[in-house]
């Protein structure tokens, strides 16, 4: 089995990379030859959907595929083809990075069809996903469609990759280590060392839980 950890961070050793880390350790404990691998999108060149209808040409052998050439055009298509695809990102203006939104609008937008007849989602199989956010709020504020503009690709990824992906978020996080350093002084920074040590962890074995429960029932399934 292929599991693939796409993380939207511009951070590739905080805590949204440990938390796809987590669900990587996880999915391999579920079982014997499970490949994992973590992809920092912030190491990668490329830009999101430049409509250029590339992937609707009939008859053409990228019918239903992503032609820009650039650093994720085969990434887009093995994610695609993985047996559990976890996306990560921090919350930033009450949505995902645009990293991550430029990977998704990548990797969705090939896959819907449009046309009357026949499938609407050509999607190569059916890819079991999660979205794991760290935040550095207490919890989602519901004003302002924050909730709602954070789950607005979990709905698409449902609706093309054809499984309602798990959530979770880990709330008030810790930031950084030199805060003194910046004028940041509106967080309770001893809450959030509490927190960082005693939350965080259990936000992890969540991940953790995740990926092994999502690998083990792929396994089961197969």
């Amino acid at each position: 089995m292929k599991v693939l950890a796409i993380n939207g961070s511009p951070r590739s050793g905080h805590n949204t990379a440990k938390l796809l880390d987590a669900f990587l350790e996880g999915a391999a404990s579920a079982g014997e030859n499970v490949e994992t691998r973590r992809i920092d999108l912030y190491s990668l060149n490329y830009k999101g959907c430049t409509e250029c209808f590339g992937c609707k040409v009939k008859g053409s052998p990228m019918y239903g595929r992503c032609v820009y050439n650039d650093d994720i055009k085969e990434l887009l298509w093995e994610a695609a083809n993985a047996d559990a695809v976890a996306f990560g990102s921090p919350v930033y203006f009450g949505d995902i990075t645009g990293q991550l939104r430029s990977f998704l609008e990548r990797l969705f937008y090939p896959f819907t069809a449009f046309k009357k007849d026949g499938d609407r989602v050509i999607a190569p199989k059916k890819v079991p996903t999660a979205f794991l956010y760290s935040m550095n709020a207490p919890e989602p504020p519901v004003e302002g469609g924050y909730a709602q503009r954070v789950s607005d690709m979990t709905r698409w990824a449902h609706h093309v990759l054809g499984y309602a992906p798990e959530v979770m978020v880990a709330s008030n996080i810790w930031q950084m280590d030199d805060h003194d350093r910046y004028e940041m002084d509106i967080w309770d920074w001893e809450q959030k060392a509490r927190i960082r040590d005693e939350q965080f962890p259990e936000d992890l074995k969540k991940a953790f839980e995740i990926g092994k429960t999502m690998v083990s029932n792929s396994i089961n399934n197969m």
